[in-house]
């Protein structure tokens, strides 16, 4: 059965409170779950493909949806980025977590899904000498303009929506 968003935020909600001390949260945001599950309700909205709630104490590892496509099941990890500021946004992970096959960028302010890119890209632009730290956290992060990313179009064949 597929949640609803309101079902979903309320999980959300609910691991923002009770996950809040766990090692595999990373307290960028004190509603970091809540930023990360809306931009995972924006896909499967997107998609067709139902959010999973399970209750990952240890975090879901880098996979937020399986994706079949070309006869492959692949791991799609959807990252939130909030961004206001006066230079590009970048689509961002952490050095050593990438860990999905494939990535989409659900974009705050603005609610969209500006695009996604594959393990591959990230991992080149990690060799080109693309990390810095962002903001006030000393957390290496590679990244990519958000111009950069493939258009969501180009993954329409894994929609269950028409």
């Amino acid at each position: 059965m597929t949640p609803s968003r309101s079902e979903v935020m309320a999980e959300a909600q609910r691991r923002d409170l009770e996950f809040r001390h766990r090692e595999s949260t990373k307290l960028l945001n004190p509603q970091s779950h809540r930023v990360g599950m809306e931009g995972e309700v924006a896909f499967s909205e997107w998609s067709g493909i139902p959010v999973d709630l399970t209750d990952r104490p240890e975090g879901d590892g880098g996979r937020d949806f399986p994706i079949p496509w070309g006869g492959k099941i692949y791991k799609l990890d959807v990252k939130t980025v909030h961004y206001v500021g006066p230079d590009i946004p970048y689509f961002k992970v952490e050095v050593g977590m990438v860990r999905a096959a494939l990535f989409v960028m659900y974009r705050l302010p603005g609610r969209y899904l500006a695009g996604w890119t594959t393990r591959e890209v990230l991992l080149e632009a990690e060799k080109q000498g693309r990390v810095r730290t962002f903001g006030t956290h000393d957390v290496p992060t590679i990244y990519i303009p958000e111009g950069d990313l493939f258009p969501m179009d180009d993954l329409r064949e894994i929609r269950r929506k028409p």
